[in-house]
């Protein structure tokens, strides 16, 4: 983003409303840690005060950026916004689910656990969010190195919503997991499984790779 959007002549423009800082999270680890950065890019606006409003996580064009950052300095779609929305409608899985991803991007997982267990709990009809929850949930176990959990989560996924748009990643993190937690013959199975049912699958060739990772690990180093 410092060389595209940061550079756009408009965003440039907007900058003179605010002060703009640019921090490598990956040198400076203890402030990273402190605001939670859960992945990177990552882009923070805060109050004079130093409370944060809001956060966007990934690539954003100029576009897409000064839209979203207009939103917040206006009170629109930030986790405060969404809370009080919530509060007016409890029952609406679109607004924890919202919620939910907002708690996951300043990484206070727990939080979003609630969320996601709500969102699944209401989408009673599993039409839109309650797949997206389930995996989310999986995910989050994942990221704390919870991998017997993990597993079970996806393996849930995959028996509840067969018809998921999350099914093939699911089946990918399974065995992929299962790798990370040493155990390689049940990575294999399921290596193996995604090959035979996902042939036309764009993560073929990776997957085959990490089958000769675990059938070969000395020719593959």
């Amino acid at each position: 983003m410092d060389s595209t959007t940061f550079t756009d002549p408009a965003v440039v423009g907007f900058s003179e409303k605010m002060v703009f800082a640019s921090v490598n999270g990956l040198v400076d680890s203890s402030l990273e840690q402190s605001l939670g950065i859960s992945g990177h890019p990552t882009t923070i606006l805060f109050t004079p005060d130093g409370k944060e409003v809001d956060r966007l996580l990934g690539y954003f064009p100029a576009d897409s950026f000064l839209i979203e950052m207009n939103n917040f300095l206006a009170g629109i779609n930030t986790l405060d916004d969404y809370l009080k929305r919530a509060a007016k409608a409890p029952n609406d899985p679109k607004l924890q689910y919202a919620l939910a991803e907002k708690y996951t991007a300043r990484k206070k997982y727990d939080e979003a656990r609630g969320y996601y267990r709500r969102v699944i709990e209401l989408d009673t009809n599993r039409a839109t969010l309650a797949d997206d929850g389930t995996f989310s949930l999986a995910y989050l176990d994942y990221r704390e190195k919870k991998y017997a959990e993990a597993i079970k989560g996806f393996l849930a996924l995959v028996k509840k919503y067969p018809q998921s748009d999350l099914l093939e990643d699911a089946e990918i993190y399974i065995p992929y997991i299962y790798s990370k937690s040493g155990d390689s013959i049940k990575a294999l199975e399921y290596y193996k499984k995604f090959l035979a049912k996902y042939p036309g699958s764009e993560e073929v060739e990776w997957v085959s790779g990490q089958i000769q990772k675990i059938v070969n690990p000395e020719e593959t180093k």
